[in-house]
């Protein structure tokens, strides 16, 4: 079917024609009678035009691509930034930290507030070794420095040592203390006690000749923590805790036998009275 303006009559073969927009919809009208009757059309983009555009929106999108390109290096650069920042806090209190905790060592008087077996520093770092930790994690398993760890495991001991030595102790499992009692400061634990009334205490030792380390090997210092390991001394304790239970249960038994006995005194009084008289 031939198409024509649906105005003029005028064919498509001799003039463009184009769709206007009618109430109804579209129908197809030439450009002079679009014009004459004020009717829009509705004109279809040519091809270049649309390569036009379509490189007018890649442009764009390389554009906002590149933008937020940028914006996510100056994001990371800032986050870098941030941490390097914070790195180098943590490094400049941690700095302050060890220089205070050395500070402590200047003047040190030779005789800790707490008195300490010898060798001390040994049995710290072969249980810790045990346990397969290194200072740092050491450290912050107790709440204390790593510096403080680790001077300890040199040997050496600042004179407030009750809280570092209460640490070590609890949390190793261990005994570094030579004798409490030379230390009224220093509040003795229920285990201690115990160890004490039973006339233990003085078989927790640690201590080593000096002398004797000089030429050890590996398996002599193995030997030396089987002998003096804190495992032997858990064992010393629980013999001291069973004594323990074992008087606590006699002397129930005792009162229980003296509670019958007075039973039986008070039934038989009554008794004796009517006997009596």
């Amino acid at each position: 079917m031939e198409e024509i303006c649906f105005i003029c009559g005028i064919s498509g073969k001799d003039v463009k024609l184009y769709n206007g927009i009618m109430e109804e919809g579209y129908e197809l009208i030439c450009e002079k009678c679009a014009d004459d009757e004020k009717i829009p059309i509705f004109r279809m983009p040519k091809s270049e035009q649309i390569k036009r555009e379509e490189a007018a929106i890649k442009k764009v999108s390389e554009e906002l691509a590149k933008n937020r390109g940028k914006e996510f290096m100056e994001k990371k650069q800032e986050e870098e930034k941030k941490k390097k920042e914070i790195a180098n806090y943590n490094l400049t209190l941690k700095e302050i930290i060890d220089k205070n905790y050395e500070k402590k060592f200047v003047n040190i008087s030779g005789k800790p507030l707490v008195p300490l077996i010898d060798n001390f520093h040994w049995i710290i770092m072969r249980t810790r070794r045990d346990k397969k930790m290194s200072q740092a994690q050491l450290a912050l398993e107790i709440g204390e420095s790593e510096i403080a760890i680790r001077m300890a495991e040199q040997g050496k001991m600042p004179e407030d040592n009750v809280r570092l030595v209460k640490k070590l102790e609890s949390y190793l499992n261990i005994l570094i203390r030579r004798d409490v009692d030379i230390d009224k400061n220093y509040d003795l634990g229920e285990r201690d006690q115990l160890l004490i009334r039973k006339g233990k205490f003085d078989l927790l030792r640690f201590d080593v000749i000096k002398d004797e380390m000089r030429d050890m090997k590996v398996k002599d210092l193995n030997r030396i923590q089987d002998e003096f390991s804190y495992k032997k001394n858990v064992q010393i304790l629980r013999e001291a805790e069973e004594e323990a239970l074992k008087e606590e249960y006699e002397r129930i038994e005792n009162v229980k036998k003296g509670d019958n006995i007075d039973t039986e005194i008070v039934k038989i009084e009554p008794e004796d009275e009517e006997k009596a008289l």
